[in-house]
């Protein structure tokens, strides 16, 4: 189920369905914060921590004497259930199910707390509308995502806005809020959420989680003023002609940003091996760039030159995987952690320094 949305699961949309057709979806502009938490059921729940208590398989024999299986506590010496030090195990509160074992000192921080820091962060009703509200992973993931404009470059090069609030209740990832351009309907375009760490606000769940949430509002009610510098650094690459010579400078800054320097001369087999990779790169590149998509009006752009490159790092970059994970998961970790995200931040910064 590649979109991770069970059926305990909780989702809604503004206006648009999900490309997988699960979870409501509302009339323009009327799905809100209030809304979700009267007529979203599922989403809301209340997360308990509980301590473990040790149960072992032991012979069990029944009052006719029949030897049968059954789990019964643990007990020490003092007959008391036998707990688990320093684990704990948290519940949702409606349902019972455990959502996850996690250590005693891990912070709960549940789906009204991520529409609280929404609200209080996303400015709404200053230009800003939710767009989605669902949880993932049995529960596990909640997301919120408000959309916060859009702009369009020459080309009618639609570009979306959003802050993108998301949580989990099993202590596989912290709480983040981040500006990013992709519409969150599910677990894959989840991460696919892009956003540089500098425009995070990120909380692990540990004891001092509110602090650091506090930490990172204001910073993140200002939010706006990245999506508005994006928008005039998009606009300045979109308008800046890219020259056959600004195309050869560009390439190979990038290169040499994300991989370091090319031995002019290879000589040894593992110079020859970067040396060919480097060409085989630049050309995919150089492809991407030929794409009539990539080109502005008509003519090539710094902006161009830039999407040649993400195209490259999104779409068609070799990723590996480990540990028995898919290809599309692995991709996707690339694109926000990996090596992908990375070629992507050194395609900004050379793109910025040409206009």
């Amino acid at each position: 189920m590649s979109h991770n949305i069970q059926e305990n699961d909780a989702a809604a949309f503004n206006a648009q369905p999900a490309w997988h057709g699960l979870g409501q979806v509302l009339p323009e502009g009327d799905l809100n914060i209030e809304r979700v938490r009267r007529q979203l059921p599922g989403f809301l729940f209340p997360i308990e921590s509980r301590p473990l208590i040790v149960g072992d398989r032991t012979p069990v024999f029944t009052a006719d004497g029949v030897l049968a299986d059954g789990v019964v506590p643990m007990t020490g010496d003092d007959g008391a259930p036998r707990i688990v030090p320093d684990k704990v195990a948290q519940v949702a509160g409606d349902t019972g199910e455990v959502l996850a074992v996690t250590g005693d000192g891990y912070e709960v921080f549940d789906n009204g707390q991520l529409l609280d820091l929404a609200a209080r962060i996303s400015a709404f009703g200053d230009g800003t509308t939710l767009e989605s509200a669902l949880t993932l992973r049995g529960r596990r993931t909640a997301v919120v995502l408000a959309h916060a404009g859009q702009f369009v470059l020459p080309g009618d090069d639609v570009n979306e806005s959003y802050y993108l609030f998301t949580t989990t209740h099993d202590g596989t990832a912290a709480l983040q809020v981040l500006p990013t351009s992709v519409r969150v309907v599910c677990s894959n375009t989840l991460a696919l959420a892009q956003a540089s760490s500098k425009n995070t606000l990120r909380a692990r769940h540990t004891s001092n989680m509110a602090v650091a949430i506090e930490a990172g509002v204001e910073a993140m009610r200002n939010g706006a003023a990245f999506h508005r510098q994006f928008e005039q650094q998009a606009r300045a690459m979109a308008s800046k002609p890219a020259s056959k010579a600004d195309v050869q400078r560009f390439f190979q800054a990038v290169y040499e940003a994300q991989y370091g320097a090319l031995q002019a001369n290879p000589k040894t087999r593992g110079e020859k091996a970067r040396y060919t990779r480097a060409v085989d790169m630049v050309a995919s590149w150089t492809r991407n760039l030929d794409d009539p998509k990539q080109r502005m009006q008509g003519s090539t752009t710094v902006w161009s030159l830039f999407n040649s490159v993400t195209q490259y790092a999104d779409h068609e970059s070799n990723v590996r995987r480990t540990n028995g994970e898919t290809a599309t998961s692995a991709r996707n970790h690339s694109r926000l952690f990996g090596q992908a995200g990375k070629l992507k931040d050194a395609a900004l910064s050379q793109a910025l320094a040409l206009v």
